[in-house]
């Protein structure tokens, strides 16, 4: 076989473009511009000769390590929401159950506020960057980068040079296959069209022998499986021809296309690697051939395998909430939630809302801890709140606790009522600005106690740790760089099992 005829820059390009039917219904297509290098067909042929070497391959499962990576812009903003991950992994670990490979999350999500990479451009991808993903990517995983979209108006890539996938976050999620596609590229798979990106089939004029993107020729593949199916299209005889770009039948091609000898072809509609993968009609998944070569690639990446796992975890105790209890008030500034810990559980998500179905989330927090203190909340508000429990090895297991609520109030104005409930005043209160000094009333001793100064949006403004407070009147010194400017703050004081959050005001 003369490979010249594919040799080129392998880069994979997914972009989607919206439009309207009459019925005002939004449909999706998809184009996708591949390139390849030799070393990547090489690399695929090699697979393909390694999947006639690998035994019980059926009777094994490796769990895959995915490192995801969250962009939001500067400010944190634009973010994808945690559990639309976790949804996109069990859609990943459905479409690629015949391949014996099953993925799980292999690290904490990785959050990056950065405006280049919240906005990526491709196919130019700057070299500002491409520093960025590489020195940020984790060894040892599938790293997936997911923004807020991609300014050339596509919905992902994988960039072989950096080894990475990068995705809108748009496109990943329960019902998307686009993260599934790109997967595919990452094991070294080409689209089942490959070769025709660059031409529109024309039903009405013969069917060429070759095809062009640019001024290099790609054979076209026949029907007949037994011709050039080991050297063209994908390379994968279980594949069947495929030379579509464009289709306006539904799910069911009638286009009229033929082979160089006129037989019609019949491509595969729910092949995760053609473009009807992305019409929402089938149950998609890989052919074998495609299958084995996933998992034979998979077997050729020592860092994958270093940190494969083998077991699935079940959670199946029940998730028990402690604090705070259902229907109580407690102060807006300073809530702890608490739970018990759950058998094989090692991730937590608190889910905070203002309404009863969940709709919205006021916090939506990753914990591998089994408590968390929000700040700052509404005032005067009903919250409903649940702890969800799950593991990273097994992503659609989750459990639920039950749904609790508390209200919040504004004990802070009654100065005498904070002192007596909590044991600690601040005065003089209202404190005049740029003051350099107040005093704290404590009612015991605490050796060691932490303080932190909030304003009114949270924001933290000075920190003292390892204060001794004593019984009684306690001076708290202000740097002269943190002299407070008139406004509405909060003095938290944490010390061991005790933490209070006390509000004073600066004139």
């Amino acid at each position: 076989m003369n490979l010249k005829y594919f040799y080129i820059a392998l880069i994979q390009l997914c972009v989607v473009s919206s439009f309207h039917t009459a019925s005002a219904q939004q449909l999706r297509g998809l184009e996708c511009n591949t390139l390849v290098f030799e070393k990547d067909i090489a690399r695929l042929l090699e697979n393909k000769k390694n999947t006639k070497t690998i035994t019980n391959r059926t009777n094994t499962i490796d769990f895959v390590p995915l490192q995801f990576h969250i962009i939001g812009n500067i400010i944190g903003n634009t973010q994808v929401i945690e559990n639309i991950i976790f949804d996109a992994v069990c859609k990943l670990n459905s479409d690629y159950s015949k391949t014996n490979i099953q993925f799980y999350i292999f690290d904490k999500f990785n959050y990056i506020n950065n405006n280049l990479l919240n906005n990526i451009t491709f196919p130019y991808i700057s070299p500002e960057a491409a520093s960025v993903l590489s020195l940020t990517k984790k060894e040892g995983a599938i790293n997936i980068f997911i923004g807020k979209n991609l300014t050339s108006g596509s919905s992902a890539f994988y960039d072989p040079n950096l080894d990475l996938i990068y995705i809108d976050k748009n496109f990943i999620g329960a019902d998307d296959i686009i993260l599934s596609h790109e997967i595919g590229h990452y094991f070294g798979l080409l689209h089942t069209f490959s070769g025709w990106e660059e031409t529109v089939y024309n039903p009405n004029l013969p069917t060429p022998l070759f095809v062009y993107r640019g001024s290099t020729a790609y054979f076209v593949e026949f029907v007949d499986r037994n011709k050039n199916c080991e050297t063209a299209g994908d390379f994968l005889c279980g594949t069947p021809a495929d030379y579509i770009l464009y289709w306006g039948s539904g799910c069911h091609y009638n286009g009229g296309g033929v082979d160089p000898d006129g037989v019609y072809i019949n491509p595969d509609e729910s092949n995760i690697m053609g473009y009807y993968s992305f019409a929402g009609c089938y149950d998609y998944g890989f052919s074998d051939d495609q299958a084995e070569v996933i998992y034979a690639d998979f077997l050729s990446r020592e860092d994958l395998v270093q940190n494969k796992l083998r077991i699935q975890e079940q959670i199946s105790d029940t998730l028990t909430l402690t604090s705070p209890l259902s229907g109580i008030e407690t102060i807006y500034t300073d809530v702890t939630f608490k739970w018990e810990a759950v058998e094989n559980a090692t991730t937590y998500i608190l889910e905070l809302s203002l309404s009863p179905n969940f709709s919205e989330f006021e916090k939506y927090i990753l914990l591998h801890e089994l408590e968390y203190t929000a700040y700052f909340l509404k005032n005067d508000s009903q919250y409903y709140w649940r702890i969800l429990a799950m593991n990273e090895t097994n992503p659609c297991d989750r459990k639920f606790s039950e749904i609790r609520t508390f209200n919040t109030v504004d004990y802070a104005s009654d100065i005498d009522e904070i002192y007596h409930s909590s044991g600690f005043s601040i005065f003089p209160n209202p404190l005049k600005s740029f003051s350099k000094n107040f005093f704290l009333n404590s009612k015991n001793n605490y050796l060691g106690a932490d303080l932190k100064i909030y304003n009114l949006h949270g924001m933290e403004i000075h920190s003292l740790n390892q204060q001794h407070l004593t019984e009684g009147i306690n001076e708290i010194s202000i740097p002269e760089i943190n002299i407070l400017s008139p406004g509405i703050y909060f003095l938290s004081i944490n010390h061991n099992r005790t933490k209070k959050m006390l509000k004073f005001i600066v004139i």
